[in-house]
């Protein structure tokens, strides 16, 4: 297995619930490409947005997310969207 992502239709956002890649598939722009897949279907969709809550501890993703231009960021709840 490469990786794994499970995203859920909400009423006017699509949410990545899960996002996993294999360690040794990592850094190679899969999960850019994962996400860059849900946000076309997303538009597809016509959902307003899409989704992605991270655990302030998991700093690796945060740096990820960090990095997606096309990214807007709002904190809730203690964690990072």
């Amino acid at each position: 297995m490469v990786g794994i992502f499970v995203i859920r239709e909400k009423p006017d956002i699509l949410y990545v619930s899960s996002l996993v890649v294999a360690p040794e598939f990592r850094r190679l722009g899969i999960a850019t490409y994962m996400l860059d897949y849900a946000h076309k279907l997303a538009k597809q969709l016509g959902k307003e947005w899409l989704e992605l809550s991270v655990l302030r501890v998991n700093i690796p993703t945060l740096r990820f997310t960090g990095s997606l231009a096309s990214l807007k960021r709002k904190k809730k709840d203690g964690l990072s969207s």
